[in-house]
């Protein structure tokens, strides 16, 4: 990291004994937020201003020795919640005392969905899917705009030794499997990708395969800008619910056990060899009558769902082309012509 842990210290020793964290709240803009301007031991809450003025709360630990620099993120998409919850608790519980580097948490990466509780931008705003839109652009739309401005902010604090975590799930529109996942960038920045990933202790690791989707992604680009990056998916459904939580928290912990940011020891998780994932996409418009279930093995050639229109004539048999297991599956009872309708878990090849 750039900034100095010595000014950190001193501007430690010139706080209040106590009263760190009623360090003044300040209105922290993505191009000059800077970690130094806070005390070692600071913990608490401030307010970020994201592109076009959007302002969203960020969390900010600052512990008692240097180390790494964690991050994290959640509701790319507005209507993911779990990493949301999984960040305020995460937080509440963080000691100062005894973490080593710094931790930011920002529950709501993208304000112009939150507001709406859906996937993508508003449409007033421009209706786009921010996780297709990294690494942004400033002369952009607002979502485009936002993009570059959220990407700004972390390769510019973040690094090599640093920790990225990117929270999903599948929403109100989708169910995925609990799992984490990795980029292969081919470089040396996955292999401590793949490590943290395996140090999350969620038994099903995701490889994420290259595609324009995954490197536009806001964790594809950050590991595609040599920091270390995870992202991982929990149920959705429409829900939140404290099991699809836990996984999240319990993991942030690991992650800084095993990247020496907190003293502790971590169980060993059994991981089988990394999977791949294939989408499925649908061609047609309509009703989406679904035959398969999450987590359910299939083959190559099963018939998962049919498509109809509204009086029940056949538009599409939505079909495997590789045998494996549904790993994620639409839940909304409609569909749109290209939108993602099962993602299949395959064994790397």
């Amino acid at each position: 990291m750039t900034w100095s842990w010595q000014k950190n210290v001193n501007l430690a020793r010139n706080a209040r004994r106590g009263k760190l964290n009623e360090f003044p709240k300040q209105l922290l803009k993505t191009s000059e937020f800077e970690l130094s301007t806070f005390p070692v031991g600071y913990h608490g809450w401030q307010e970020l201003d994201l592109a076009n003025q959007v302002k969203v709360p960020i969390a900010l630990a600052c512990g008692r020795n240097p180390g790494p620099l964690l991050f994290v993120s959640a509701s790319v998409h507005g209507d993911e919640f779990e990493g949301i919850v999984a960040i305020q608790e995460f937080f509440r519980e963080l000691d100062t005392d005894s973490l080593k580097g710094t931790f930011i948490g920002l529950p709501i990466a993208n304000p112009y969905a939150f507001e709406g509780q859906t996937r993508e931008s508003s449409l007033p705003v421009d209706g786009l899917n921010l996780a297709r839109q990294f690494p942004g652009n400033v002369n952009g739309s607002p979502t485009q705009c936002l993009a570059a401005s959220l990407y700004g902010l972390v390769t510019r604090l973040l690094g090599s030794d640093d920790l990225f975590v990117d929270f999903h799930s599948g929403g109100t529109r989708y169910e995925y499997l609990t799992m984490v996942g990795y980029h292969p960038t081919g470089d040396v920045v996955e292999e401590k990708s793949r490590n943290l990933a395996r140090a999350f202790g969620v038994t099903t690791l995701w490889e994420i395969p290259p595609s324009p989707n995954s490197t536009a992604t806001f964790n594809g680009a950050v590991a595609r800008a040599g920091i270390p990056t995870i992202g991982t998916e929990v149920r959705g459904r429409g829900g939140l619910l404290a099991c699809d939580v836990a996984p999240l928290t319990r993991g942030l912990k690991r992650l800084l056990v095993a990247s020496g940011m907190m003293e502790g020891k971590i169980d060993d998780v059994y991981y089988g060899a990394p999977t791949v994932t294939e989408p499925i996409n649908c061609s047609e418009s309509g009703i989406l009558k679904s035959n398969a279930e999450i987590g359910e093995r299939v083959k190559e050639g099963s018939e998962l769902a049919q498509i109809v229109n509204t009086k029940g004539e056949l538009l599409e048999r939505i079909t495997t082309s590789s045998a494996g297991i549904v790993w994620a599956m639409r839940r909304f009872g409609s569909i749109r012509s290209g939108e993602m309708a099962y993602l299949i878990g395959v064994a790397a090849r």
